[in-house]
């Protein structure tokens, strides 16, 4: 669903953790640290125009991944996160 911003230009609902099952996130996250993942890798295998499927927009928007260097890896909330889910 669209939020108009007064306008007459829509802009697209934000995207919350709500949408995206904690599963895929889990999943997304233990990918990108079991090896070296560029940025080319992951928008190959995670990026999705599907709106029910942002796993990795809402990642990078909710500070559990970065790029650094054309890789993409975990940052502390993201280690942290993960390491909750498989504690």
């Amino acid at each position: 669903m669209d939020e108009g911003n007064g306008n007459g230009i829509h802009q697209p609902a934000a995207v919350t953790t709500a949408v995206t099952p904690p599963a895929l996130t889990h999943e997304l996250l233990a990918w990108v640290a079991a090896a070296a993942r560029t940025y080319g890798d992951v928008v190959e295998a995670w990026v999705s125009n599907c709106a029910r499927h942002p796993v990795w927009d809402e990642a990078r928007a909710g500070g559990l991944v970065r790029v650094v260097g054309g890789h993409v890896v975990l940052t502390p909330r993201g280690e942290a996160m993960l390491e909750e889910v498989t504690a």
